[in-house]
């Protein structure tokens, strides 16, 4: 740099009078010597360092966003019956009132949507640019699993697959579908088409509500809606342990991020909670929300990893609530 800045000097058509002189601070390269780093990197924005997996989380804010949009029944509320996150940093939401899969930005702005024969309930992520939806007539003895290719401009079904039960809740790990009928949990291979049944409980109604896998696939879990438990299975459907707790009453949904913290959404009790200790044995429920965050049935979830927030699906329900989490 010195060099240059004498080169360029001599290259000034400078008269005498006017001449100019380059004096260095030597002081410079002695007290950078002295630095073991240049600078740190500090998190700018909605970016949050990195989580542990045994993080407790708590509720910073809470962000209402409407998913209204045009051509949605104007006498009836949306119904996010689930939510699910692309590799583009873009949801997926199925309405199932209005029949549409509902595509948001990083913003969480509806920008396009898609028809759904009736009746859809759930939806997964099966691959960077794939997602799959539970379809059911129970009169017409129908129960379908769609697939959908999102692309640029839209999404465009690509194939169903027809099921001889029914299909409500939906998880996809490695190629595998996890399918809930409400009394039982089924796997089914995408690429072979082969399935079996995992798990049931035959003593009630809502038994199997909805599930969710371990990032590593060894786990499974299930809501018991019926009664109030939150069910781990191995990957074979072996029940591994049942959890009770006053806070886990009639749980909806559960949801497990990429780091293993477990969520549940509790319908009538309108909390979300977390369930800490799943690994080491030593359950615990923590409740994330009350009543200030106004989850008025919080039936879908969905971790934003990027952003350290969860987003929860209401039931009918024009809005969507982003829970901005502590670190």
């Amino acid at each position: 740099m010195i060099w240059n800045a004498k080169v360029l000097l001599q290259e000034f058509n400078i008269k005498d009078e006017n001449k100019m002189l380059f004096e260095p601070y030597t002081q410079i390269s002695e007290n950078l010597s002295s630095f073991e780093m240049l600078g740190e990197v500090i998190c700018d924005g909605r970016e949050k360092p990195p989580l542990r997996p045994d993080h407790v989380f708590e509720v910073e804010q809470h962000v209402l966003h409407n998913v209204k949009m045009e051509g949605d029944r104007p006498t009836d509320n949306c119904n996010i019956s689930g939510i699910c996150k692309l590799a583009s940093g873009e949801f997926l939401l199925m309405d199932n009132c209005n029949l549409k899969i509902k595509r948001l930005n990083s913003n969480y702005k509806v920008t396009s949507s898609c028809d759904v024969p009736e009746y859809p309930l759930d939806l997964c992520v099966v691959g960077d640019r794939e997602a799959a939806v539970t379809v059911n007539i129970d009169s017409e003895n129908r129960h379908e699993i769609h697939l959908f290719r999102v692309r640029s401009w839209g999404l465009v079904k690509t194939r169903s697959i027809k099921l001889n039960y029914q299909c409500r809740g939906l998880a996809h790990h490695s190629g595998n579908l996890y399918i809930t009928t409400y009394t039982s949990l089924h796997v089914y291979n995408i690429s072979s088409g082969q399935g079996r049944q995992l798990y049931s409980d035959e003593t009630g109604k809502y038994t199997v509500y909805r599930c969710a896998v371990s990032p590593d696939g060894s786990r499974i879990y299930i809501t018991n809606y019926l009664h109030h438990q939150l069910i781990t299975l191995n990957k074979d459907g072996t029940k591994l342990s049942t959890l009770t707790h006053p806070e886990l009453q009639f749980p909806w949904d559960v949801h497990v991020t990429s780091l293993g913290h477990v969520f549940v959404g509790c319908y009538i009790l309108n909390t979300v909670v977390q369930v800490m200790g799943m690994k080491d044995g030593t359950r615990t429920v923590k409740p994330l929300t009350g009543k200030k965050e106004k989850l008025a049935g919080p039936i879908a979830l969905c971790f934003n990893s990027s952003t350290n927030t969860l987003v929860v699906g209401l039931f009918k329900n024009d809005n969507i609530v982003e829970l901005e989490l502590k670190h």
